[in-house]
């Protein structure tokens, strides 16, 4: 009983409004990969980019669907008033092999994430800072141990080369002020529940807004000068920065659980993933033709120039505050919640994995270029399979599970009708499926029209081979494109 009440104590209540729900969507969706979307448009050109960021965002809209009808399958959970984690529906629907590896999977996807997050925060702050006030200070732990400070002059031009570095302080160890600023805000947001943070995910999606505003306004202002070709050399290089776009569908189940019972979840997905469609195709299109660019040189560095308006580059030192400081918590609680659901640890142990390893593991990744090896390699084993075929899969297991009980049924059914002595041979407590139409209440049989589908004018049948045209034309893609990085070695 007492394990219980601490379970239940660390999860959030369902009280996530409208206004809420588009702004946690909206921000994770629309995060630090926008940065890198004129490169998309410049190397894989306008019409490769565009089809890019169309295809894989219907995708994975699609995918945030299939996951929440598997979550509506579960039992006691089909209109969603229980609480069922991601992990929490492979478990149910895995071999036990299959879901601890997709547990390992899934934990390591969002480690890597957060600590990305926690390191761009950081550096890019320091680079703020450099601008802003001409030096920024740290202590120096390794590979001396003392106070240091590194200066650039005091004006915007100097953040160029500072941004497209790794950090101000070159390969040392520095517990600087930059990464001591976000650790101040981040941490402690990292320890509450989903929906105690909705408010800086309603601010953090205003800014994010004025943001892109600025942005376009930038853009017009230098005027559309460069030329973008329709079609360029190598797209493919392009696959896995273009995903890492829609890396938000592991959060959705997290959101769902803790949502007001009347929000529509259809409206709530496709109203903040439409526009962020619309909006990378624009910012993309639009900046390529406004900005030369180099491989290397993101939205970030090219905004971080004399030639920029103040206004602009406001914006782009507030941009990471806005699409990595505000999302670095939202990972530590996915994390915390899929552990103490799946009952892997103790909700202490929990925070310790979620929230503080991976500002130590930031820390030690602050200098040199393990961390942007493991961030492509990961993302690309991890974020496609993770985001787009998994939640598939599950949806495709879940309709089976559902179609096997219902036989099972009809035939323990015929047997009692024949005068047999069968008994069932359904074990609902480690299927945990139900079929929701097979309700014993009369008056929820009212409500079937309300079930969730994921494609409502779709037939069930017609909605499985979609998942599993999903399933195959994304891991021949995936295969693909690792198949391209080995190449490229």
């Amino acid at each position: 009983m007492e394990n219980d009440a601490e379970t239940t104590s660390s999860f959030g209540t369902k009280d996530i409004g409208c206004c809420g729900g588009f702004s946690f969507l909206w921000n994770n969706i629309t995060g630090p990969g926008m940065v890198s979307l004129i490169i998309i448009y410049h190397y894989a050109g306008y019409v490769n980019a565009t089809l890019l960021i169309v295809i894989f965002g219907l995708i994975s809209g699609l995918a945030a669907s299939f996951l929440c009808e598997a979550m509506a399958s579960i039992k006691g959970n089909d209109k969603f008033q229980s609480r069922v984690e991601m992990m929490s529906i492979a478990r149910l629907s895995l071999p036990r092999y299959a879901y601890y590896c997709t547990l390992m999977i899934f934990i390591f996807n969002l480690l890597i994430q957060n600590i990305s997050a926690i390191v761009e925060s950081a550096q890019t702050t320091d680079a703020t800072i450099v601008a802003i006030f001409g030096k920024s200070c740290g202590a120096e732990i390794y590979p001396n141990q003392t106070f240091t400070c590194v200066g650039g002059g005091g004006n915007f031009i100097n953040t160029t080369a500072v941004i497209i570095a790794d950090s101000v302080f070159g390969d040392a160890w520095i517990l600087s002020v930059g990464f001591i600023l976000v650790a101040l805000l981040a941490i402690p947001l990292g320890y509450w529940n989903l929906d105690d943070i909705i408010g800086v995910q309603i601010g953090a999606g205003i800014l994010l807004f004025g943001i892109i505003i600025a942005w376009m306004y930038e853009f017009g202002s230098r005027g559309l000068k460069y030329q973008v070709h329709a079609f360029g050399s190598h797209p493919a290089n392009e696959v896995g920065t273009t995903v890492f776009n829609y890396a938000y569908i592991v959060t959705v189940p997290s959101w769902i659980n803790e949502k007001s019972p009347g929000i529509s979840i259809h409206k709530s997905i496709w109203s903040a993933l439409l526009p962020a469609i619309v909006t990378f195709t624009l910012l993309g299109w639009i900046g390529a033709l406004a900005i030369r660019t180099t491989s290397t040189t993101d939205l970030l560095a090219s905004l971080s120039t004399p030639e920029t308006s103040t206004i602009a580059q406001i914006a782009t030192y507030l941009f990471p505050w806005a699409a990595l400081v505000s999302g670095i918590p939202i990972y530590s609680i996915i994390i915390r919640y899929n552990l103490i659901e799946n009952n892997i640890c103790t909700k202490t142990w929990a925070n310790f994995w979620s929230v503080i390893f991976p500002w130590i593991s930031a820390f030690c990744l602050m200098s040199g270029n393990l961390l942007n090896n493991l961030m492509n390699w990961g993302s690309i084993l991890t974020t496609i399979p993770l985001n787009l075929m998994l939640p598939a899969f599950l949806y495709i297991v879940a309709k089976q599970r559902i179609k096997d009980r219902q036989q099972n049924m009809s035939m323990v059914e015929a047997a009692a009708g024949d005068g047999g002595t069968r008994t069932r041979n359904i074990n609902d407590d480690e299927t945990m499926y139900v079929h929701l139409g097979d309700r014993e209440d009369e008056n929820e049989t009212q409500e079937k029209n309300d079930d969730y589908k994921a494609i409502p004018c779709f037939s069930e049948k017609c909605t499985v081979l979609l998942a599993w045209f999903i399933i195959i034309a994304c891991g021949l893609g995936n295969i693909f494109v690792i198949a391209w990085q080995f190449i490229k070695i």
